[in-house]
């Protein structure tokens, strides 16, 4: 109930903040040049938020929509069509050398925004509808293999960089999920908690024996009050950021000599690892709290390496 409350009150702060620091854009781009009511993006970002989108990936959307409506300030919006669309983000690509997934990213933000304006009768139709999904490379990194592991345990410097490291293994929690917990979202006893994935949707995750060790080490020595799991070291010991988790667990990857040591390719290990043990996919599934089987199908492609092995061992 503490992280609904907590995310009502950060999204009514990101508001103030978006209607104070954007006043003087939303007053002239959106009403004189579309002739649309001011107060149009707050509500498609309100909309987004209802769907279950996290006050992030709330800015993201907004930051796509405004990028998008200030390039085309003298073009009303009914008149743009597909073509003046992707000519433009053909453009706006080379010039900002955006990747086919941040380009297809705004796709999608855009197709969204049209969506909620076609709902509310703002325009009638969508000319993002045409303009269909960008093909990107998905590029795997391996799973960390045991060395690597242990490599990166003995680089860490601090009680809470192994904690972090062991947390993100036996949890398989994604980095925002690990920003947002708190110490009394688990049961160490128990050797087990709660997450709050994309939406705010709540799932169980497992330590085992090495994260509870190294957690409640850490937990020991903090002098803090702060009820996050992974604070600042320094006073005055604020929760830590998505991107102070991603920079600390990068500087570690750096000492232990692995590359892309990132916080999700401890996601994918431990889902690679849980696979080849025979755990069923739909359990996988419930781990990694995702919504569709498909995401966890990929990660049981990733290490082919291992069937050739097992084939040979056995075949």
């Amino acid at each position: 109930m503490a992280h609904i409350v907590d995310q009502v009150a950060e999204f009514e702060e990101f508001l103030k903040v978006f209607n104070e620091k954007d006043n003087e854009y939303l007053n002239h781009t959106i009403i004189e040049e579309f002739s649309l009511p001011r107060n149009i993006i707050r509500e498609f970002i309100m909309s987004k938020h209802a769907e279950g989108c996290s006050i992030e990936t709330c800015r993201t959307y907004f930051a796509g929509v405004k990028i998008f409506l200030e390039a085309h300030q003298n073009i009303a919006l009914q008149d743009i069509k597909a073509n003046d669309i992707k000519s433009w983000m053909l453009v706006y690509q080379v010039s900002h050398h955006l990747s086919n997934v941040s380009l297809d990213n705004l796709r999608r933000y855009l197709n969204s925004f049209y969506n909620f304006l076609v709902a509310e009768d703002y325009v009638i139709k969508n000319p993002m509808a045409s303009i269909h999904r960008i093909k990107t490379d998905k590029k795997l990194h391996s799973p960390f293999t045991e060395d690597d592991l242990e490599r990166i345990r003995d680089a860490c410097e601090s009680s809470r960089e192994l904690a972090l490291i062991d947390f993100l293994y036996s949890t398989g929690a994604r980095v925002s999920e690990a920003s947002n917990s708190d110490i009394s979202d688990f049961n160490f006893q128990a050797m087990e908690g709660y997450v709050y994935g994309k939406g705010g949707k709540e799932r169980i995750v497992y330590l085992d024996t090495r994260a509870k060790i190294h957690l409640l080490r850490y937990l020991h020595f903090r002098k803090d009050t702060n009820p996050a799991l992974f604070v600042e070291m320094i006073t005055p010991h604020e929760r830590m950021t998505k991107q102070q988790i991603e920079y600390t667990v990068k500087q570690i990857g750096k000492r232990a000599g692995i590359e892309n040591c990132h916080p999700h390719r401890f996601r994918r290990t431990l889902a690679t690892r849980l696979l080849e043990r025979g755990m069923p996919i739909e359990q996988v599934q419930a781990i990694l709290g995702h919504e569709k089987l498909d995401t966890t199908l990929i990660y049981a492609k990733v290490n082919q390496s291992s069937v050739k092995i097992n084939h040979n061992k056995y075949a």
